[in-house]
């Protein structure tokens, strides 16, 4: 009875088992606290150590049960993965916090801790979009924002607003995944307009890119049309202006007369002599024509002695002399 009451004593002095609900509550607690005192190391560190324990712990006694003394289940466990995940991303780890956060809510199965990890990854896109939208010429003021990843060699660094919008439709996935399972979360419709109203703006400026870069390409080319008119402009006025053989001006600015050439002056002549050897063509007249024309001969003779017969008459007529 003695050596009964004492191993109870025993019993009731141990330490609390670390793999209960309450141990990683208490572990979760602590970690927020370092991590809003940016001790992250020491917040990684306390993570570890009730992992090692966790797995270390021996398998639960009689005793133990009989107290009400429970391990935590995988879901309750995941808790310990949510706080990681919280913790690299407030760290500025991103990459580890998204796969931390993402393992944490495949293990929570349904319930709140589920809830919190789906809204934790569209937060954790949307702070990573927001880091690239800072080095975005048209939104730093002047001001390069230093790249959140350094490009992989041998590589150009990509465009951060592409970068930007492929981590803000991410988050949006998130966040929209959060609404479904519960749509009258008041943060997470906030961060869906915030969201909305982030692509707009590269949808914006993206457009004034473009617009731009299509009134540098026609200016291009109307400089260049512009260049090639003024060289074609010099060569004509050259060929006008060159003195020597091509001009047709003598030394005292008259033009000199064209010459016909051997070949013109032979086949004009030709022409010539075939007109005169030409002989005239046969002109068919009807009947009524050719009366016509006896009339009108007749005609010019009757005239013709009326005015001879008239001639006559003023010869015969005696002229006064007055010497």
């Amino acid at each position: 009875m003695r050596a009964l009451v004492l191993l109870l004593g025993l019993n009731f002095t141990e330490a609390p088992r670390p793999d209960t609900l309450a141990a990683i509550h208490s572990v979760v607690l602590e970690v927020s606290a370092l991590a809003e005192a940016e001790s992250y190391e020491s917040a990684r560190a306390l993570l570890e150590s009730q992992r090692v324990k966790m797995e270390a712990a021996p398998a639960q006694t009689w005793l133990e049960r009989w107290r009400g003394e429970a391990t935590a289940t995988l879901e309750e466990r995941a808790l310990l993965t949510h706080a990681s995940g919280v913790l690299e991303m407030q760290a500025g780890d991103l990459d580890a916090a998204a796969e931390a956060l993402a393992r944490a809510r495949a293990e929570a199965g349904p319930g709140a801790l589920r809830l919190n990890a789906t809204y934790d990854l569209g937060v954790l896109h949307l702070e990573e979009g927001e880091l690239y939208r800072a080095q975005i010429p048209e939104l730093s003021n002047g001001a390069v924002a230093p790249p959140p990843a350094a490009p992989v060699d041998g590589e150009e660094p990509a465009d951060p607003l592409e970068l930007a919008r492929e981590q803000y439709l991410k988050a949006r996935a998130w966040f929209i995944e959060r609404l479904s399972l519960d749509w009258q979360d008041a943060d997470t419709q906030a961060n869906v307009e915030l969201v909305q109203r982030r692509l707009r703006e590269l949808d914006e400026i993206e457009e004034e890119r473009e617009q731009q870069e299509e009134e540098q390409e026609q200016e291009q080319e109307d400089g260049d049309g512009e260049q090639e008119e003024g060289e074609e402009g010099d060569e004509s006025s050259e060929d006008e202006e060159q003195p020597g053989e091509d001009s047709q001006d003598n030394a005292e600015g008259e033009r000199e007369p064209e010459e016909p050439e051997e070949g013109e002056e032979q086949e004009d002549e030709q022409e010539t002599e075939e007109e005169a050897n030409a002989e005239p063509e046969e002109v068919h007249l009807t009947q009524e024509e050719m009366q016509r024309l006896l009339e009108s001969l007749r005609q010019i003779e009757e005239d013709g002695e009326e005015v001879q017969e008239a001639l006559r008459r003023i010869g015969r007529q005696g002229v006064d002399r007055d010497w």
